[in-house]
C-alpha cells in the first residue's frame, strides 16, 4: 500500500478490482451466448440441404460464381467487429448464395473462437424470421418480441436468407397487404438495429423488384453502405434433370 498526498492506493485492491471486471465481462459474454444459442439455435435454423455446406465444397461453373466465392472467403477471413461490412448476395435460383452465406457464417464463428469473446452468428432466412416473431405472440412463449429483435440487433453477424421471400400472396388485397406491411416492419426493425455492424443478405429479386416491395425509404436502408455481389447463372439442383 502508498500512502500519497494522503490518499491511500492498494495495487492489490487495484488488480482484484481488474480481474472482477474481466471476470464480469467473460460472465456476461458467456450468458450472451448462452441466451442466443437458446433463442437462435444455427443447427435449427440452418436446413439439412445447408448444414454441412462450406468453402471448400461450392462448386462455381462461371467466371461470376467464381469471384462470388472469392470475395466471400476475404469477407470472412478479414471480418472483425472493428470494421463493420454489409454483403447483398443477388441472383437467381439455385446459384449457390445461401451455401455461400453458410460457409461465411461457420468460418467466421471458427475464427471468433481464437477470440477473448467469442464472435456471435445467426443464420435466418427471413420467412423463418417472421415465423419466430409471430410465435412471440403467443401465450406459452417463452420469449418475448422484443427479446428475439434485441438478439439479433446485437449478434456480431446476422446473414438474412431469402429476402424477399417474406412478402406473401394472401387470399385478399386487404389481407396481403396487412400481412406484407407488418413483415415489413418487423424487417426493418432489424435492420435498423443492425447500424455498426455485420449483416449478409441473401436474395433472389433484383433491386427493382425489392425497392417495389418495401419502398425506396427502406430499400436504401438495407443497401446502404452494403457490397453488392451478384450470383446469377445455371441452377444447380436442376442439372441432373438436364
Amino acid at each position: 500500500m502508498i500512502i500519497e498526498d494522503g490518499k491511500e492506493f492498494c495495487f492489490y485492491c487495484e488488480e482484484i478490482k481488474k480481474a472482477d471486471e474481466v471476470l464480469g465481462k467473460e460472465a456476461k459474454s458467456a450468458h450472451r451466448l448462452m441466451t442466443l444459442n437458446r433463442m437462435f439455435n444455427n443447427d435449427s435454423l440452418i436446413n439439412e440441404r445447408l448444414k454441412n455446406c462450406n468453402f471448400g465444397n461450392y462448386e462455381h461453373v462461371s467466371e461470376e460464381l467464381a469471384k462470388a466465392k472469392a470475395i466471400c472467403q476475404r469477407y470472412a477471413e478479414h471480418f472483425t467487429k472493428s470494421n463493420p461490412v454489409n454483403l447483398m448476395m443477388i441472383g437467381n435460383y439455385g446459384t449457390g448464395k445461401s451455401h455461400l452465406a453458410v460457409s461465411i457464417l461457420k468460418r467466421v464463428i471458427e475464427r471468433g473462437l481464437e477470440q477473448k469473446n467469442p464472435w456471435t452468428g445467426v443464420f435466418i432466412s427471413t420467412p423463418k424470421l417472421m415465423t419466430k416473431l409471430k410465435a412471440t405472440y403467443h401465450k406459452k412463449s417463452k420469449h418475448s418480441e422484443d427479446e428475439l429483435l434485441e438478439q439479433l440487433g446485437s449478434v456480431d453477424l446476422l446473414i438474412l436468407d431469402d429476402v424477399g421471400t417474406d412478402y406473401k400472396k394472401k387470399q385478399s388485397e386487404a389481407e396481403e397487404e396487412e400481412a406484407n406491411q407488418w413483415a415489413t416492419l418487423k424487417l426493418f426493425e432489424v435492420i435498423d438495429s443492425r447500424i455498426g455492424k455485420h449483416t449478409v443478405y441473401t436474395t433472389n429479386f433484383n433491386h427493382v423488384q425489392l425497392m417495389d416491395m418495401y419502398g425506396e425509404q427502406k430499400f436504401s436502408r438495407m443497401v446502404e453502405g452494403a457490397h453488392s455481389i451478384k450470383m446469377n447463372g445455371e441452377n444447380y439442383r436442376l442439372r441432373a434433370f438436364k
